[in-house]
């Protein structure tokens, strides 16, 4: 038997949780905005002298959750090097993980060995290309910037 037994989720628009989702979706909320300044001054990537009108509006905004530095890496035994080194989506991959793994109302030990499937969309590599060099030879990015496919 087949049997959905929790789903959690972050979205942009600063929806923790799928009521708040939901909620948004009702009323035709924009979950977009502006890039926050924490993540990129547009003129110091970007010449946006060649840009046109409609790539100009593309690159100026986004979905974005926050708290993603906010990452508890304690909690998951993993180093605070290793974090830093870590995709962003990695991060809340396994906050959100743990919080679906509770909202199913199972324990880690009665899971273990037994038939479970997880699936998961990590849509692109973006993290791992916009680091510079330095840190894509860290130990610890091997980690943090790789997917299977």
């Amino acid at each position: 038997p087949l049997a959905m037994v929790g789903t959690v989720g972050r979205w942009p628009g600063a929806c923790d949780d799928d009521g708040a989702r939901s909620q948004l979706q009702r009323a035709c909320g924009d979950a977009l905005g502006a890039v926050p300044a924490a993540r990129w001054t547009l003129e110091a990537v970007v010449d946006v002298r060649v840009l046109s009108a409609a790539q100009l509006g593309c690159v100026q905004y986004g979905g974005f959750v926050p708290g993603a530095q906010h990452f508890d890496s304690r909690a998951f035994g993993i180093s605070p090097a290793e974090a830093s080194a870590m995709d962003p989506q990695q991060r809340l991959l396994a906050e959100v993980g743990y919080a679906a793994l509770h909202a199913s109302s199972q324990r880690r030990a009665t899971l273990m060995g037994s038939v479970v499937g997880v699936f998961v969309g990590i849509e692109r590599p973006d993290w791992a290309l916009a680091q510079p060099p330095s840190a894509r030879s860290s130990v610890y990015a091997v980690t943090g910037n790789n997917v299977s496919a």
